[in-house]
């Protein structure tokens, strides 16, 4: 099989979209879909920006690969800490969070 010289084509949109829409879930409260799209576009992201540095992807989806991430990572983090928050200050948690009260 011969072995093409052209970088792959990116997948900047698809990141972008899949962060924005981790980013917008967790906002409007939907944080059990927000945060495994945010790995998701976490581990795409890192993924297309390693064979980017390596000159195996097309680097024109570099700007939009890398701001899906960071909305991604936003989209991760805020439900996470939100669910944490009302897990550690709710009165009626079950046992096994009760451990750390």
């Amino acid at each position: 099989m011969p072995c093409s010289l052209e970088p792959s084509p990116h997948r900047g949109e698809t990141i972008l979209a899949l962060g924005v829409s981790s980013l917008v879930c967790s906002v409007f409260g939907a944080g059990l879909v927000a945060i495994p799209l945010g790995i998701v576009v976490w581990g795409m992201a890192h993924k297309d920006l390693a064979a980017i540095r390596a000159g195996k992807m097309d680097p024109a989806g570099l700007k939009a690969t890398k701001a899906g991430k960071a909305c991604g990572v936003i989209g991760l983090v805020l439900p996470t800490l939100l669910i944490g928050e009302a897990l550690l200050t709710d009165p009626d948690v079950p046992f096994p969070f009760s451990l750390f009260l």
